[in-house]
């Protein structure tokens, strides 16, 4: 796979690790952003009650940008951000597609404190 490639192949639909979400990467100018379009069944439409933001709490999750900000790289997309609806927190991200169609996603609270997720492509 070609760097290009590995670029763009992060575009697309993809189920979070837990499969409780689908989150939509798509071109957002220079960079690549994603968004909830799906999240599992529950009571009522999920809102973002965690946000440190008071103000923010209201808002429903399904349509709620999640990732920004990435630059792309040879290996994929970096120096990006990633919000975490469960907990309210924002982390630095990468994201790289794998040969095996996966989507790894990285979130870090400090340059050697990370958690990398894999994503599995829904279309």
């Amino acid at each position: 796979m070609t760097a290009s490639a590995a670029a763009t192949d992060v575009f697309g639909v993809w189920a979070t690790k837990d499969g409780t979400g689908h989150v939509e990467i798509a071109p957002c100018g220079q960079s690549a952003c994603g968004t909830v379009i799906w999240g599992e069944p529950g009571s009522g439409a999920p809102t973002d009650e965690k946000n440190p933001d008071p103000a923010l709490r209201s808002r429903q999750i399904i349509g709620l940008r999640i990732l920004g900000n990435f630059t792309r790289s040879p290996s994929g997309w970096v120096n990006g951000r990633i919000y975490d609806p469960k907990s309210g927190n924002t982390y630095r991200s990468e994201m790289a597609a794998q040969a095996n169609g996966a989507l790894h996603v990285k979130g870090c609270i400090a340059p050697m404190l990370c958690r990398t997720e894999v994503w599995r492509r829904v279309r």
